[in-house]
């Protein structure tokens, strides 16, 4: 509605519907005198109001917690990634236990190949109504995205839904314990732009645009590099995007995922790590709790002819494995850290052995850390490879 406050430095740049904010601040007035000739009486309250009251009232942001979404669905709000959480931050099989890493054959092929997925143009349907969703009869027959207010049960050992806080992604029974414990992560910062800049007057452009965020300018040699973000409302549109695609993508794989993980809990296993398309579990006998094969969308066992001995991590894409080889006995270490490269020059610093005391000290309520430096290599947009030492 171009609201004067939000859009005062931009108040007459054209947005991507093609109006600027003073065209619809004034179609807005228009529309509310239109109102108030006819007799109305029009209450006007602003987004930017409405949350900055909701900030310095908590009474009042509870309210609006608890109240039931009526807005147009926002199929972006469906899409969701990969499911990844420790269920354990360490395990060592005892005698007669076993762990298994497994993953799934070609997860994102296999859901391509054997799921059914939209086509077409997408078609709204208002459906507000409440419905008993235990009852098939009272569901929609229509297959597609749905927004509903979803009452989870409170026995579910697995929880399947999954829920952003903070944009981190949970799978909860209870939203409000989720926002009270994990309310404080840290929020994913929007995806920037680079651009080469030659001169000041591109700089310039850049930096005084009423559309961009600024977040860095870096100089080197002759060139600067500026990093920006769009304001929400100058975002436009990929010509070739489609989220509807992705959502059912993701969701499927999350469902495959979650269909093994039934199927190890149900056998008597227990969960320790998942990872989007793997799983690593402890059991106890001979025969593992999950059925295996080498066919498409089947799990197979990631390290075959080893035996893992301890299993470590610190949260999610962070874990530290132990093997031992069956016919040699030989020892053997697997550590993965999300962003972290180990090679020889911190494998000394970060190893198996350093992850362990890390895990074993957060466990006794300490606050560990290790200060490690290695250099990173990427690729430079203007060709060839840079090297950054963090």
């Amino acid at each position: 509605h171009g609201c004067a406050t939000c859009y005062s430095s931009c108040f007459d740049t054209r947005l991507p519907l093609g109006k600027s904010p003073r065209q619809l601040y004034n179609a807005f007035e228009k529309k509310k005198l239109m109102l108030e000739n006819a007799g109305f009486k029009v209450e006007v309250y602003w987004e930017c109001e409405i949350r900055k009251s909701l900030a310095e009232n908590q009474t009042k942001k509870d309210f609006f917690d608890v109240q039931i979404d009526k807005t147009p669905l926002k199929m972006a709000s469906a899409f969701s990634g990969g499911r990844t959480a420790p269920f354990a931050l360490m395990s060592t099989p005892s005698e007669g236990q076993n762990i298994s890493y497994s993953d799934i054959q070609s997860l994102y092929p296999s859901v391509l190949y054997y799921a059914e997925f939209p086509v077409g143009h997408p078609i709204y349907k208002p459906y507000f109504t409440s419905v008993n969703w235990t009852l098939p009869s009272e569901l929609p027959k229509d297959r597609g995205i749905l927004k509903v207010n979803v009452t989870a049960p409170t026995d579910l050992y697995l929880p399947v839904l999954p829920l952003k806080v903070d944009e981190k992604l949970l799978f909860v029974l209870c939203k409000s314990c989720a926002k009270k414990f994990c309310g404080k992560f840290a929020q994913k910062n929007k995806l920037q732009k680079l651009k080469i800049c030659k001169d000041g007057a591109e700089i310039a452009s850049i930096v005084e645009h009423p559309a961009n965020v600024v977040n860095r300018i870096d100089f080197v040699g002759d060139f600067a590099h500026v990093r920006y973000v769009e304001k929400d409302e100058f975002v436009r549109e990929s010509d070739f995007s489609n989220i509807a695609i992705p959502t059912f993508v993701t969701s499927f794989a999350r469902l495959k995922l979650y269909g093994f993980m039934e199927e190890i809990i149900s056998k008597g296993g227990k969960l320790l790590y998942i990872d989007t398309d793997s799983a690593i579990f402890e059991y106890r006998g001979a025969i593992m709790p999950l059925t295996t094969g080498n066919f498409l969308g089947m799990m197979e066992i990631e390290k075959p002819g080893k035996r893992i001995l301890r299993y470590f991590s610190a949260g999610a894409k962070q874990y530290a494995l132990e093997f031992e080889d069956l016919k040699t006995g030989e020892i053997s270490y697997e550590v993965k850290l999300r962003g972290f490269t180990i090679d020889g020059n911190t494998s000394s610093l970060l190893n198996f052995h350093t992850f362990q005391t890390i895990v074993e000290d957060f466990a006794n309520f300490l606050q560990p850390s290790i200060d490690v430096s290695y250099t990173q290599f990427r690729p430079n947009i203007l060709g060839g490879v840079v090297s950054k030492n963090i």
